[in-house]
């Protein structure tokens, strides 16, 4: 198959059965959950229970984007701009550590381009349904449903992202309606950080190296600050750890939600060494016989492990006065 070919089945318009219909809510205060003007209500056009303030953007489904794909290249591959040292995508998150956003290379033809996707704080299933965006996002740039992309962002421009509670989305004229990726259909926000590209970044690499070399949480919050006032975040780094590149602020997020998982397993263990009246060496004695490295650079499932075993232990009988 011809590149020329391949092109024009990616462009190629979809039947009126595959376009579904997307709400978006318009109104700021809705889409913070804080709007005491606006009703929940079930829209008759599209199914979904939202926010009376919406409109309707035509989009379509993560299963008829990955069907235009085969068919215009059986080979197509996706994966992730950025990887951790287990090769699983690194994700942007919020504050709370939740996934949020997520980077992509979409592979067809032989040609790869970027792709973006993004969903709120609190989407169930986030890890599934920002691949799905991110898919549909980096497809676009291959002219798949492009049409239907430029109307929506003609449609509403200064549009961030904001999606129906039920996210239930209507089909065709019959209006059967085809849930996506556990009720929540999400476009990626206007606002979505630039792409990571081209060679590392000299200038930002030392933020990426003193992300690496930090153990709080609080320090990887001063970096980004830092990052961020140098417009650095969305550079390409080198992954101090692996070798691999991506973006500096996808990295700088991994790291503050390793760190923050070390510190609540460290919180476990000195609860532990606590109730068996264990002293903070017995612990980096214990965690050094089992992770071969002191608490301070262990990880945080060797403190687990740690923590579990001590958990098995009976609590000590009070010493007798």
């Amino acid at each position: 198959m011809t590149e020329q070919t391949a092109a024009e089945i990616l462009r190629k318009p979809f039947k009126a059965e595959e376009i579904g219909k997307l709400p978006r809510v318009t109104c700021p205060k809705c889409s913070d959950r804080n709007c005491q003007e606006h009703q929940k209500r079930k829209c008759p056009e599209c199914g979904a229970y939202v926010s009376e303030r919406h409109i309707h953007i035509d989009y379509v489904g993560h299963a008829d984007v990955t069907s235009r794909l085969l068919q215009a290249d059986a080979s197509w591959n996706w994966e992730p701009a950025a990887a951790d040292e287990h090769g699983l995508p690194v994700f942007d998150t919020d504050a709370k550590g939740s996934p949020v956003g997520l980077w992509i290379r979409l592979t067809v033809g032989g040609v790869t381009r970027l792709g973006y996707g993004s969903v709120p704080s609190g989407q169930p299933d986030a890890v599934k349904v920002l691949i799905g965006d991110s898919l549909r996002n980096a497809a676009m740039r291959f002219g798949v449903a492009l049409d239907l992309w430029a109307k929506g962002d003609r449609a509403d421009p200064a549009a961030e992202n904001a999606t129906a509670s039920a996210g239930q989305a209507a089909r065709g004229r019959q209006q059967s309606r085809q849930p996506e990726s556990n009720g929540q259909v999400t476009r990626p926000a206007a606002s979505a950080p630039a792409a990571p590209s081209g060679e590392p970044d000299k200038d930002a690499q030392p933020y990426a190296d003193e992300g690496h070399q930090a153990v709080t949480c609080a320090a990887i919050k001063d970096i980004h600050v830092r990052a961020r006032e140098a417009h650095k975040l969305a550079a390409m780094v080198v992954n101090p750890a692996t070798g691999g590149t991506g973006g500096l602020g996808a990295y700088l997020n991994y790291r503050r939600s390793m760190l923050e998982k070390a510190e609540k397993a460290l919180a476990a263990l000195e609860a532990e060494g606590t109730r068996l009246g264990l002293s903070r060496e017995d612990l980096d004695d214990a965690v050094l016989r089992r992770a071969g490295v002191s608490v301070e650079a262990a990880s945080a499932e060797d403190i687990e492990k740690v923590t579990e075993t001590l958990a098995a232990l009976p609590t000590p009988e009070p010493v007798p006065a």
